[in-house]
């Protein structure tokens, strides 16, 4: 059985006790995000859930940057990619945010 070092994501599990369930909270909050910015009323609930899940994409930069680049900042690992994607995300979705009227507040 292998051992785990403290700093593997296999520990970082958000507290749930097991990392299938953080993985499917995850998924499930990105289905979430994206079928919310499918209906312009709710543009607005998937700016926000995007904006709790921010600080969690750059906390993963700061606390493993071993895990999310192989040489920083050329060279992503692909969670590191993915990573990179939610935040390409982040910014696209607050330009279309910008663009809402105050109509479907």
């Amino acid at each position: 059985m292998p051992r785990w070092q403290p700093s593997t994501p296999r520990t970082w599990h958000l507290g749930t006790g097991r990392l299938f369930t953080c993985c499917a909270l995850l998924g499930w909050w990105e289905v979430a995000i994206g079928v919310a910015m499918l209906y312009k009323p709710f543009v607005r609930v998937a700016l926000f859930l995007l904006l709790l899940r921010i600080p969690g994409t750059v906390l993963a930069f700061v606390l493993l940057p071993d895990v999310t680049f192989i040489e920083f900042p050329l060279i992503p690992t692909p969670e590191g990619q993915y990573l990179l994607k939610d935040l390409v995300l982040f910014f696209a979705a607050m330009a279309i945010g910008g663009s809402i009227r105050h109509e479907y507040s």
